[in-house]
């Protein structure tokens, strides 16, 4: 942050949000093609196995809903990369970012679905035990609803609203509406005079990002870079 208060955030531009956040989610993308590629390599395998004959009627069926899911799975996660070829330099970043964070939401569900189909598949294949893989489903489903969606779920409920450029915009171009905080600094000063600080510091961030923790932060930086005071 430089002496004016603003941060690298509140000056971003759209250009500059929309490629950072096509960046993080290419990034995000590995990682759950990584998972997805596991997932159909295994169910690829089983049916090609010795074993595989000995299966009941139940566990077929489930082997092939896992099978299906998470084929569903891999199609909707590879989705944004053809999205992105077929609008290659039709200047539409924002319908891209868009729609293949809701390709990644649809996927990722897609593939809890067949991670479940895989443990009920596996744990009643080894223990024929029904209150088993009860037990063990809940418990997946539970920590998987926890860690994919409340959890993110009560951070987004509390967190500020998304990034508006309009709302920035509009607190640049209106100063007298910007959130103003005063810092007044006393010291001493050459000749043992009492010397006083007052700094008026008008924050240009969008009201979402004004919050009391950001201007205390901004408040220290600034008087911390601030080397002139006046009497």
């Amino acid at each position: 942050m430089d002496a004016s208060g603003l941060t690298d955030e509140s000056t971003e531009t759209e250009s500059d949000r929309l490629n950072r956040e096509l960046n993080e989610f290419l990034q995000e993308l590995r990682v759950a093609q990584n998972g997805i590629l596991i997932i159909v390599g295994f169910l690829l395998v089983i049916p090609f196995t010795q074993r595989f004959a000995n299966v009941t009627d139940f566990e077929r069926a489930v082997y092939y809903l896992s099978f299906l899911t998470a084929g569903a799975a891999a199609v909707v996660i590879v989705a944004p990369v053809s999205y992105h070829r077929m609008v290659f330099r039709r200047h539409d970043k924002h319908s891209l970012v868009t729609r293949g964070n809701q390709m990644a939401q649809a996927g990722l569900g897609l593939l809890g679905i067949a991670i479940l189909g895989v443990l009920v598949l596996v744990t009643d294949f080894l223990f024929s035990s029904l209150p088993l893989v009860a037990v063990v489903s809940a418990l997946y489903v539970g920590i998987v609803g926890s860690l994919w969606y409340l959890l993110p779920l009560q951070s987004r409920i509390k967190a500020s609203e998304p990034w508006r450029p309009d709302r920035l915009a509009a607190a640049l171009n209106r100063p007298e509406e910007r959130p103003a905080h005063t810092y007044s600094r006393g010291g001493v000063g050459w000749g043992g005079r009492s010397r006083t600080c007052n700094l008026l510091v008008q924050s240009e961030l969008p009201y979402h990002l004004a919050t009391p923790q950001r201007a205390r932060r901004q408040l220290a930086e600034v008087a911390t870079k601030s080397t002139n005071y006046i009497e």
